[in-house]
């Protein structure tokens, strides 16, 4: 087994959770041991998925940016305001082009 797909078997059900934290990454590192245990994976590739599972905020990120979980993020002040002033722009401009 390639450690591409070792990697995607340990990812691929925690992150049907829509998120990636500790206990996502505690689900993946168990799935690693089975494979490791069943002979499936070397120790090498062993330690290299542990080091990446175990850095669980890159895992995430790179699952956001991936398109693989979303994460929901609320409006701060600074946001609703721009959102504000690009709902009054849009409305200005659909006025002056009638």
């Amino acid at each position: 087994m390639t450690e591409t797909d070792a990697m995607a078997l340990c990812l691929a059900s925690p992150l049907m959770d829509g998120r990636f934290g500790k206990e996502q990454a505690e689900r993946a590192a168990n799935y690693l041991a089975q494979l490791f245990q069943q002979g499936r994976i070397s120790a090498e590739t062993f330690a290299r998925i542990t080091a990446r599972i175990g850095n669980h905020s890159a895992v995430r990120q790179w699952s956001e940016k991936t398109g693989l979980i979303h994460r929901a993020l609320e409006d701060d002040a600074l946001s609703k305001a721009v959102r504000a002033f690009q709902s009054k722009l849009a409305q200005a401009t659909a006025k002056a082009t009638k």
